[in-house]
């Protein structure tokens, strides 16, 4: 039976579970660092789930994260500038302690808070391929055409850059390929 590595993403979807922009970068990213692998070979083994907000996320942890540990791995990922009054946390709490409390919920799953938001990633894909920038919300199909137009236009040296300057990103991107050659190992 093969694992599946899961993440759960704070963003929902606008429209198509296929076209989901921020997991597309993601596997791009992953396909850039891993040879001989396609983005649709990765994305049968590297599910993305997109919970609609925070409240989202931490009930899939709450509620399903044992049975998707069970299956292979889980990362939650959330905007890092929200989390912790969801949390019940002071919101000096320092990422750590965010992070702690989210992985009591689904004891051995990685936590990565994005700083600051999806809207910093946004703007450093946007600000990559020059192209205006307002620094607003966008709205969900808004988001996935510029993460996949960043996936899908970019040379694998850009994406690094956009690792580089969103450094939590990249170690989402880091602990996807630690887990794909973890799991290669195994098979």
């Amino acid at each position: 039976m093969s694992t599946i590595l899961t993440i759960l993403y704070e963003d929902q979807i606008g429209v198509d579970l296929k076209d989901f922009g921020l997991h597309n970068l993601l596997l791009q990213c992953v396909c850039d660092e891993v040879d001989g692998v396609t983005r649709w070979q990765l994305k049968r083994r590297i599910e993305g789930h997109p919970k609609k907000g925070d409240v989202g996320v931490i009930r899939a942890l709450d509620s399903d994260g044992r049975k998707l540990l069970d299956s292979g791995h889980l990362i939650a990922l959330l905007d890092d500038d929200k989390i912790r009054p969801r949390m019940g946390l002071d919101l000096d709490s320092c990422r750590k302690i965010v992070a702690d409390s989210l992985r009591g919920k689904a004891a051995g799953c990685d936590v990565v808070l994005l700083v600051e938001n999806t809207e910093t990633l946004l703007g450093a894909c946007a600000r990559l391929m020059g192209t205006p920038w307002t620094g607003g919300k966008p709205t969900p199909v808004e988001r996935d055409r510029l993460f996949n137009r960043f996936a899908a236009t970019t040379n694998p040296d850009l994406r690094k850059r956009l690792r580089d300057e969103v450094p939590s990103f990249g170690r989402l991107v880091n602990l996807a390929i630690a887990w794909r050659e973890m799991d290669d190992a195994h098979h």
